[in-house]
Order: structure tokens, then sequence, then C-alpha cells
């Protein structure tokens, strides 16, 4: 079982850190084909301040970081898997916002590897790639049933940081209400999330299903900052097994997360 609260606390740091919002809708086929489909976007004022930092530490020649490159897009394919083939991309740029939304094919469901935190735009520098990579990626199995249907099984793996006596090095013991304010303006409205989407959708084991889509895992940062006291307490524990970190997540505002080991699909293929 993973440790949800740790999975938690990397994900915002790393999130803090690069304030973007990242969204993998995966489409399946009855045969184990299909497609996959991120966006992902900076809020501007985050990539002003990336600009920023850019010039700081480099001067005013510094070349500023390339953010949402198509060279990026088709780069992300061999890191979900072998046989991933880039499809399209698309530039995004709103008043608030940029970013991009690619798209891939895959043939085989079971070569899929796919990151619950995902490597920040433009890298994020060498401590933000590192801790993106300490992730283990969710993979997949697909079985046929006896009764014709098919059984996608998907584990469950949470950020390679295992609860012990002592806490992690790195994440905060407390919160002040100012770096709370702070982490509200820069993070309102952003939203990272991998929702699976299968032909015919018979049941599942996970409780965040609507349809024929299964949310894998999904936070919301407007809820989940919008409850300071829980904020802080989540933050404060510390938490030293799973079960502690169960009790904390549980019904936690913005947080969807699958706390089975592994989730378990059987759908029709129709």
């Amino acid at each position: 079982m993973r440790s949800l609260a740790a999975a938690s606390l990397c994900a915002l740091s790393l999130f803090l850190a690069g304030c973007f919002s990242d969204k993998t809708a995966i489409k399946l086929n009855a045969d184990g084909s299909g497609t996959i489909t991120v966006t992902t976007q900076m809020k501007s004022s985050a990539i002003e301040q990336m600009k920023q930092m850019a010039k700081a530490f480099g001067g005013e020649n510094a070349k500023e970081p390339e953010l949402f490159t198509e060279k990026e897009a088709k780069e992300k394919a061999a890191k979900m898997g072998e046989g991933i083939e880039f499809v399209s991309y698309e530039p995004i740029k709103t008043k608030d916002a940029e970013g991009m939304k690619a798209s891939y094919s895959f043939k085989d469901v079971r070569k899929l590897k796919i990151n619950e935190m995902s490597e920040p735009p433009g890298g994020g520098g060498p401590g933000m790639k590192a801790q993106a990579k300490k992730s283990t990626p969710m993979t997949f199995k697909l079985d046929k049933l006896p009764n014709g249907n098919s059984l996608l099984t998907i584990n469950n793996p949470g950020c390679e940081q295992k609860p012990d006596a002592n806490p992690p090095a790195g994440l905060p013991n407390e919160l002040p209400d100012e770096q709370l304010a702070m982490m509200k303006e820069m993070m309102g409205g952003l939203l990272v999330s991998i929702q699976l989407e299968v032909p015919g959708l018979v049941k599942t084991n996970s409780k965040w299903v609507e349809g024929s889509k299964v949310t894998m895992m999904e936070m919301d940062f407007d809820k989940f900052l919008g409850d300071s006291a829980k904020l802080k307490k989540l933050v404060a524990a510390q938490p030293k097994s799973p079960e502690e970190a169960k009790a904390l997540l549980k019904d936690f505002p913005g947080v969807k997360m699958t706390v089975e080991p592994e989730t378990t699909i059987e759908f029709t293929g129709k």
C-alpha cells in the first residue's frame, strides 16, 4: 500500500516549485491499444518568475528557459514506455497561463509506464528533475476473463519516500500562514490528474469512477489548499505508517487516490 501522505507531500513540494497543472487522459481500446493526451499548463506569473531567476543567476544575457516546446512533447513519448508514438502537439496561451496539449498512441497498454509526478516544464532544474524521477510509474496488466470480458490491473505506487521514525529530509513540519497565503495565490486553479477511460466498464475496485472513466489520481489545489486547518495538520503530522497516512488523507478535500496496491477494472470492450 502506498504512503498517501508522503505521495501528496512530494507532489505538493514539486508543484510548489513548478506551479504547473498536468492532466493525463488515457483512452483504452478493446485490443489493449489506445491514446494518451497530456495537457500541461503553467501560470504566467510563475513563468515570469522563472525568467527573472534566470537573469538573476545568469545575467542580462542569460538564455530564458524554453517551455512547452514541440521537442519537449516528442521527448516525453519515450518516458511513458516502449512503443509510445508522438501524434500531435498544440501550444496553449491564455491571459493567465501558457502550456501545451500533446497526444500519443500506444499499441500495448502492458508496456505503458505512467508517472504520477511529471517532470516539470523545461526540466525545472536538477533538483526537481531528480524528485520527479524518484516516483515509481504506474504499470498495467491486461488479461482475458472466462466470461469474455477483459481485466485491466494497474499497480498504484506512491512517491518513493517510505514512512520512517524521522521526518524525510526536505519536507516541512509546519506551514506558516504567510506561506499558505503565497501558495494559494500562486497555485490557485492548478490541477494534476490521471484519468483512464475503458470501453464498456463493468466494475472496478476504485471509488473514483464516473461512467466509463476511472480517476487514478487527482489533486485539485483550490480544494487542497482551501482547508487551512487540515492542511497544517497534514504537514505537521509526518506520518510513520501507511495507516496513519490513510487516516490523514481520508476524504481530504481535493485529493483522489486509490488506497489499494492495485486498481482492477473489468470491461467488455464494447
